[in-house]
């Protein structure tokens, strides 16, 4: 657990990504409204699916960062109903998929606009491998605001994808 994150937000957030998980990848949720979410592209019109899926299952308003949600409602809804893998950290994900350091380095230096795109990007890359992970991680990562947070943020996911690759080579 981030030590700079109070307990109580943690608990909140992950709560938020399992509901929002746990809907989007249900057998009975909409084809048609998972489609609509897949479609949708930061900077975008963000679709009717979103809102309808946070004002009917989610029992909140909605968000003041409405652009970073629908963005993870995209990410879950492409990576389908095994993307929340809580025993699964980004950075160790990135590292086993074979995500570059370069393409690393690039989402943690960006700004958030540039942020979201390229998280995007990599969710449509591990998506393609297959490879779900910790969707609460990846919402403290494109939530965190304070950059005393977002830098803590940065060095769990760093540790964990060098970690990852200095196991890999050790074998």
């Amino acid at each position: 657990m981030n030590e700079q994150t109070q307990p109580q937000e943690q608990e909140s957030l992950h709560a938020q990504i399992a509901r929002l998980s746990r809907m989007i990848g249900a057998e009975h949720y909409p084809t048609g409204d998972r489609a609509a979410l897949k479609r949708y592209s930061p900077g975008g019109v963000i679709p009717l699916a979103f809102y309808r899926l946070w004002l009917k299952h989610m029992e909140e308003e909605l968000p003041n960062n409405i652009t970073v949600w629908a963005t993870i409602a995209f990410g879950l809804a492409t990576m389908g109903k095994e993307a929340h893998q809580p025993g699964r950290p980004l950075g160790q994900v990135l590292a086993e998929a074979g995500y570059s350091e370069a393409r690393l380095e690039q989402i943690l230096a960006s700004d958030d606009d540039v942020r979201i795109k390229l998280f995007t990007s990599m969710v449509r890359f591990l998506s393609a491998k297959g490879e779900g992970f910790n969707w609460t991680e990846a919402a403290r990562f494109l939530l965190a605001n304070d950059e005393d947070k977002r830098e803590a943020i940065h060095r769990r996911i760093a540790s964990d994808f060098y970690r990852t690759l200095s196991k890999s080579k050790e074998k």
